[in-house]
């Protein structure tokens, strides 16, 4: 006997949607059968309603512990259960202490074992070449590591430069950890800066190139190819970028790319948004249709939103100088 059947509800399998009922056993679904079949011990009216099943984010900044003024573990992941999302993979670098060793895990698994509504799982973070740090985060369960090959805005938690990005994937490899990287390139971003003609948002895409992520993304490759690390790269922004990756994994690299909703629902027209949409890599001209045709052929891994709040009043500073 199930515990649980969901009946009545329109369920949306992999080919179709089917009015079919759902049993659970012990938090897993058992069987998918014709309406009132199986036996169950508690079950749940879902007429006039559609069974889905329930979305894993495999990239979102929760921010506790440390920055809980800005969110915290209930928030996130309640709304997250409204929108359907049932498992959250946690970034290691907007909460303080940084998870970069297994005293830091301790502390945010603490916190959300205390506050997280849906299941969870933490990803670790790569600042440098530290193997004892490294296999302890392995043996703590982290999914992977996160590095930046520019700086991330946070203190706590420097980017890799040319001289580190080698030794950090190696220890990485050697500890048996999947390596996630935010691809844009230092140097390119730092001369687009320099030469971006004004401070509002379309300065903030011009600070951006898309040559930053796609040179980036193809030596976060380069270095993979050398040290044999898997890797993944996160919120790729442009076409270019996913082509990049492309070539990668034709070249027999184990590597994968995720793109996010923001770079799928807006495009440069809708700029006048100011700083409600400044992210980065930033939000590009050109750019959605194309990562359309990316993602409905298969050449996107998966699709994650990279939920990263903050206050109203840090969100919506001056639009003429974001």
């Amino acid at each position: 006997m199930a515990d649980l059947a969901i009946r009545g509800g329109r369920v949306v399998l992999h080919d179709a949607v089917r009015e079919v009922d759902v049993l659970i056993l012990a938090g897993s679904i058992i069987r998918i059968v014709a309406p009132g079949e199986g036996d169950a011990a508690e079950t749940i009216d879902a007429r006039g309603l559609l069974v889905l099943p329930g979305v894993v984010d495999a990239h979102v900044h929760v921010n506790e512990p440390g920055r809980t003024e800005w969110e915290g573990w209930v928030a996130a992941t309640r709304g997250a259960a409204r929108g359907g999302v049932t498992t959250v993979a946690d970034m290691p670098l907007n909460s303080i202490p940084p998870t970069l060793d297994e005293a830091a895990f301790d502390v945010k698994e603490a916190a959300a074992s205390a506050g997280a509504l849906v299941d969870y799982a933490l990803w670790g973070g790569l600042v440098r070449a530290d193997p004892e740090a490294l296999r302890a985060l392995a043996e703590c369960g982290v999914v992977g590591v996160k590095c930046f090959l520019c700086p991330s805005g946070v203190d706590e938690f420097p980017h890799l430069d040319d001289d580190e990005l080698l030794p950090a994937l190696r220890a990485a490899t050697r500890a048996g950890l999947l390596v996630a990287a935010h691809c844009e390139d230092e140097g390119i971003v730092a001369r687009a800066t320099a030469e971006a003609r004004g401070r509002d948002l379309r300065a903030w895409l011009e600070s951006r190139p898309i040559d930053a992520e796609r040179v980036a993304i193809e030596r976060f490759a380069a270095a993979a190819k050398v040290t044999g690390a898997r890797v993944h790269v996160v919120h790729v922004s442009s076409a270019d970028g996913i082509a990049a990756v492309a070539r990668a994994r034709r070249a027999g690299l184990d590597i994968t790319a995720e793109t996010c909703p923001h770079y799928l629902a807006f495009d440069a027209s809708d700029l006048d948004l100011g700083s409600l949409i400044k992210c980065a890599p930033p939000i590009r001209a050109g750019a959605r249709a194309r990562l359309w045709e990316d993602v409905l052929a298969g050449h996107v891994d998966h699709i994650a939103s990279d939920h990263s709040p903050c206050t109203a009043e840090l969100k919506t500073r001056r639009n003429d100088d974001v």
